[in-house]
């Protein structure tokens, strides 16, 4: 069994409020936010690509209109690794 990583607690966070649930990432930062998450959206996006490097969550793109414009929206849930 490979070894789990030491999880900083940002990191904890975010799985905790993923959940066995998909969110879309902007939507996860405010979520953060409401939980009491005061970091920069900088932190916010290295502590998802370190987890996401991890095999604790995966990410994945969908291209959606937003008040006419054709916007990338990031959408991430935990995988299996991130739940235990």
């Amino acid at each position: 069994m490979p070894e789990i990583p030491s999880l900083l607690p940002l990191q904890i966070l975010l799985l905790d409020t993923l959940g066995c649930s998909e969110w879309q990432g902007t939507t996860l930062e405010d979520e953060l936010r409401r939980r009491g998450f005061k970091k920069s959206s900088g932190a916010f996006t290295q502590a998802c690509l370190r987890l996401e490097k991890a095999g604790f969550l995966e990410s994945w793109y969908t291209v959606e209109e937003v008040n006419g414009y054709k916007v990338r929206l990031k959408h991430m849930r935990r995988t299996g690794e991130g739940a235990k």
